[in-house]
């Protein structure tokens, strides 16, 4: 028998109403960051784009000046290959990158699309830094020109999904989320964060759908939430 205490019992989370374009609180965002972040920081620091632990002062964390590797090298000329100073900027700002430098990596990141703006990962990774800023807007703006130069790369739309959550546009969280899957229908992290997003918008069905989707495919977080609410998967 469908009793309130069933329903209960069968929903992920207590229903919500869509979020308001306007995107979240700074309370909201806490909540919403931590209901969706089980492998966000982990695959942020497996990228290089957060530093597996904050540098002190003190500390080094690429080489012993704690300056960026690429600083150290020559500086590009200009009679070196516009293409190859493009990627020298790049490399540097995915160090300052990696040293939680965030500002200095947008400068270079900037840089390098200046010299060679048909690069995709040149406005992922700028996008990655705005997003650790709080530049939301940016960011999306930044991943939605890294999806247009090469619409194929599912890390791009990933990117942007969780943007999205945090700017509480749950449609478009899922529908980068089915773009991540259609690259890859194993991605057990993907089917939880979509699950997530599905119950934000209250389509408990097809929250729990994904949800026990990610667990059969091995996904931990998927299997305890399940096994806490009483669902079998």
């Amino acid at each position: 028998m469908n009793t309130p205490e069933n329903r209960k019992k069968n929903t992920l989370t207590n229903s919500e109403k869509p979020l308001h374009k306007k995107g979240l609180t700074p309370e909201e965002s806490k909540k919403v960051a931590k209901a969706f972040a089980p492998i966000l920081l982990t695959r942020l620091r497996m990228k290089g784009i957060l530093p597996k632990k904050e540098p002190s002062d003190s500390e080094t964390t690429l080489t012993q000046t704690n300056k960026p590797q690429h600083d150290i090298m020559n500086n590009p000329t200009i009679e070196d290959d516009p293409k190859d100073v493009a990627s020298y900027y790049y490399n540097r700002g995915n160090d300052y990158a990696k040293l939680a430098k965030h500002k200095q990596a947008i400068e270079d990141f900037k840089k390098a699309i200046e010299l060679n703006p048909k690069e995709g990962d040149f406005y992922r990774k700028r996008g990655a830094s705005y997003f650790v800023l709080g530049n939301h807007n940016q960011a999306i703006k930044d991943y939605d020109k890294a999806i247009e130069l090469d619409p194929n790369n599912a890390s791009f739309y990933y990117s942007r999904g969780f943007v999205h959550v945090i700017l509480g546009n749950y449609k478009k969280v899922i529908a980068d989320f089915n773009k991540v899957i259609e690259f890859n229908a194993q991605d057990a992290a993907t089917y939880y964060n979509r699950g997530i997003a599905y119950s934000k918008l209250g389509d408990d069905k097809h929250s729990i759908e994904d949800v026990k989707k990610s667990a059969k495919l091995g996904f931990k977080g998927a299997q305890d939430l399940l096994t806490k609410k009483g669902i079998a998967w």
